[in-house]
């Protein structure tokens, strides 16, 4: 199993761009609010219940928040629930010693809203334009550059100073051959491209010349070629195996360390801190 992201630029009408400002703006209110749960109120709500404050219990809770405004019931529940997710991972992390102490989301900064994968559906328009289907915002165009392959797990929107985008983590059904040889470790450099641990050395460069020889004689052929024409066509399709050669050579170039290959009821600060946003 393959874990793989896809990012695409989004065309969202003005309508939709006014939802992803309110999206991104609720979620990003009920995660501060429940980060200050858990940082000034936690020890209040363990006396009253006799429980711990936990997602389960500010995932209660946000249904009583829901139910009393009307502007936080209007955005899709999925995407607050994913927000409170997102900062019970968050003290997971910090209490795993992995990470730092979770701190408020600030605007303009953390515009993203999340959807569950079974949720969002895509589909082709053409050539170049896709669109995916976002719950209570509609059918939205992106710019598909690239096909999704597996199955789509989740959708997250973010919005920054080039627009908005939205990235699919996807899951790809992946077989892995079996390592039938013994591990060996690599090590890339400069005057050796390749050693391995066991002693062999292995040299690229000297085939990358020989390569780069082949790819300028073929693009001076393709230069006296008419544009347009049949021969530039079939000389077109040859030049183009020799591009990112020289990419691969400076790849080879560079140093990297050896590596081995491995065979209840809401407390007070939701209605206070709501009413005062």
């Amino acid at each position: 199993m393959l874990a793989r992201g896809y990012r695409f630029k989004l065309r969202p009408t003005a309508e939709q761009e006014a939802l992803f400002r309110q999206f991104a703006g609720v979620c990003r209110l009920v995660y501060n609010l429940a980060l200050e749960q858990r940082r000034d109120w936690w020890r209040h709500y363990e006396r009253e219940t006799g429980q711990r404050l936990n997602h389960v219990a500010q995932a209660r809770q946000l249904t009583d928040l829901r139910a009393e405004f009307d502007w936080i019931r209007a955005v899709y529940i999925s995407c607050q629930q994913q927000a409170l997710r997102d900062l019970d991972r968050a003290f997971g992390n910090f209490f795993a010693g992995r990470a730092r102490y979770p701190t408020p989301r600030k605007k303009g900064i953390s515009d993203t809203f999340r959807f569950p994968g079974r949720e969002v559906e895509t589909r082709r328009l053409n050539g170049k334009w896709s669109a995916v289907r976002l719950p209570k915002i509609g059918w939205v165009k992106f710019r598909d550059t690239r096909p999704i392959q597996g199955t789509i797990k989740n959708a997250t929107v973010s919005g920054g100073a080039d627009g908005w985008h939205v990235a699919f983590a996807c899951q790809i059904e992946h077989e892995t051959l079996q390592n039938l040889r013994p591990a060996v470790g690599i090590d890339r450099g400069v005057a050796t491209t390749l050693a391995l641990s066991t002693g062999e050395m292995v040299s690229v460069p000297a085939s990358l010349d020989r390569i780069e020889a082949a790819k300028r004689r073929a693009q001076r052929v393709l230069s006296r070629r008419r544009r347009g024409s049949r021969r530039y066509a079939r000389q077109a399709a040859v030049s183009p195996g020799f591009k990112g050669v020289r990419g691969a050579s400076a790849a080879t170039s560079t140093t990297a360390p050896r590596s081995t290959l491995p065979s209840g009821s809401a407390l007070p600060c939701w209605k206070t801190s709501a009413s005062r946003t």
